[in-house]
């Protein structure tokens, strides 16, 4: 009777929790899991098994793996923060800059013997001409998406220069190294780097092409809940090394996920410790692509709830507005 009855309580649990377009609510479910676990199964190897997961538009399964999650309270209350966002500031001397250009360049970047080339949304031609000023060569092309395609070999040099000592994994250095760019511009090629991502903008740059957040509502009227989430992703190759989540994960906590059929990792996080930290992040090194509107928008969303206004419909009528008034929407494969 005892394992029925906690069965019962992990199904209401789960159909509690708001469907987020992403595995935010399987992230919740496995901590009330681990909550109530000792009661349901002593085999804590669970959480390290395969689940298939499945999003409401697409008819198959698609399985997806938690690798690995730093539990936290998730009854903890929302901590306030202040109602205002200090002026925007690009990252201006050449550390600042190399740090949010290595970020850049891990998230989406591709080198090749004579080529650097970054490819960014079609809004965000403002961030492409940013690089190519910063830097002080290149140029922007303009298609489906935009490209800042740098080709000029002292462009190269000062790539190599200001990001030198900035890379978190070694996939972007190999690309260097099987290119001879050491060789090349008569520079020693450092490894990869290990610093608290919390101190530079490596992770705004990272995430000015990877990152999301999303305003998550429950559609459950009679346990109305509502969750801000912090995602990274992208389909790319190079994100089969964890290196840059898991460093991600032990300054702000959250989860780490491994698709099944890409071997591609992301990052998901919805709790309010987590919101808290990613503010302060976000906060003090910004974004400079279209997805610093959607955390200001994001961030907003935090100050409703801090306000306690998501208990009534005016709250919830401004949250679904800034829900809908995203640039980036978040679809998860799983």
């Amino acid at each position: 009777m005892a394992f029925m009855f906690n069965l019962g309580n992990l199904i209401k649990s789960y159909k509690r929790l708001p469907f987020c377009g992403s595995s935010c609510r399987t992230s919740n479910t496995y901590r009330f899991i681990f909550e109530h676990g000792k009661k349901f199964s002593d085999n804590l190897s669970f959480f390290n098994q395969k689940r298939n997961f499945v999003h409401p538009s697409k008819p198959h399964f698609i399985p997806s793996t938690l690798v690995s999650e730093l539990n936290e309270n998730s009854n903890a209350k929302i901590k306030p923060i202040s109602d205002h966002l200090r002026k925007h500031a690009k990252p201006i001397s050449d550390e600042a800059f190399g740090y949010y250009l290595a970020g850049l360049i891990e998230a989406n970047g591709r080198i090749s013997n004579d080529k650097l080339k970054l490819t960014f949304d079609e809004k965000d031609h403002s961030l492409a001409y940013f690089i190519k000023k910063r830097v002080g060569y290149g140029k922007v092309i303009s298609d489906d998406s935009v490209t800042y395609l740098l080709e000029h070999p002292q462009g190269l040099k000062a790539m190599l220069t200001l990001t030198n000592g900035k890379f978190l994994t070694s996939n972007f250095i190999d690309q260097l190294l099987n290119n001879e760019y050491d060789q090349k511009y008569e520079v020693s090629i450092l490894p990869p780097a290990d610093f608290n991502i919390q101190q530079n903008h490596f992770l705004a740059g990272f995430c000015d092409l990877a990152g999301y957040f999303s305003i998550i509502i429950s559609d459950d009227t009679s346990d109305l809940e509502v969750k801000l989430c912090f995602l990274i992703r992208t389909n790319l190759p190079q994100q089969k090394d964890p290196t840059i989540f898991q460093k991600v994960q032990s300054e702000f906590g959250g989860s780490i996920y491994l698709d099944d059929e890409t071997g591609i990792y992301h990052y998901e996080a919805s709790s309010f410790q987590t919101n808290l930290k990613t503010v302060a992040y976000f906060d003090q090194f910004h974004l400079n692509s279209t997805r610093f509107v959607d955390y200001f928008k994001w961030r907003k969303a935090y100050r409703v709830i801090q306000r306690g206004e998501h208990h009534n419909q005016k709250g919830l009528a401004k949250l679904t507005k800034l829900k809908g008034s995203m640039v980036h929407k978040y679809e998860s494969s799983v």
